[in-house]
């Protein structure tokens, strides 16, 4: 496969997972950029995003380049945590390739040479034990709430959320505040780590 980038990387990082890189891919070459929005200047058949950088600073570059079209390798030897997953599994053309075994990886290149979504076994086992509350809550949530959480998870801030919902910054808060009240009704206080959660469930179901 030509024209590999990789985004999010620094060049030692790159350098150690160069050999899993080209068992996955097949090229060396791989070009190491920055900048996400720098990416379609080259017109890459595939990206290597870097997935344990900041949750929302990977969600951010991760829509971005969803929007583009580009087809999206993510490959980590960690546990990431359910929000990711979630987010991840939710898009096309992208390949989720978490603590994988030797044969895993070779069944992944094929999905990969084809362009196709793929998410580890790994990644599987730990999106199926969400927690039965996200689950729960959803259908106490409404469509513009939804769209709300949306745009929430894009990075815009409670005024942009506003103006693209045709609202008030204070109806904007008070639809997430919503949000926390559906999932967790019996909670004063929500923990951000469990809200985070939610949010990344809620657009994968949506």
């Amino acid at each position: 496969m030509k024209n590999v980038i990789a985004c999010g990387y620094s060049e030692a990082q790159l350098f150690t997972r160069s050999q899993i890189f080209f068992m996955l891919t097949g090229e060396r070459n791989i070009k190491l950029v920055n900048d996400v929005k720098e990416i379609e200047k080259f017109k890459p058949s595939l990206v290597l995003l870097n997935c344990e950088r900041p949750t929302m600073l990977v969600t951010e570059d991760f829509f971005y380049l969803n929007k583009t079209d580009n087809y999206i390798l993510l490959y980590t030897d960690r546990l990431l945590n359910e929000e990711l997953i979630a987010t991840f599994s939710s898009a096309s053309k992208t390949a989720l390739v978490m603590c994988p075994s030797i044969a895993e990886i070779e069944d992944c290149r094929k999905y990969i040479a084809e362009q196709k979504s793929y998410i580890s076994c790994k990644a599987k086992d730990i999106l199926s034990t969400l927690p039965a509350k996200l689950n729960t809550g959803l259908n106490r949530i409404t469509t513009l709430q939804r769209q709300a959480l949306f745009l929430k998870m894009q990075g815009l801030g409670n005024k942009k959320i506003a103006e693209e919902l045709s609202t008030t910054e204070g109806s904007v808060r008070v639809m997430l505040h919503r949000v926390r009240t559906c999932i967790f009704p019996c909670q004063r206080e929500v923990p951000k780590s469990d809200f985070d959660e939610c949010m990344a469930w809620i657009l994968h179901r949506a």
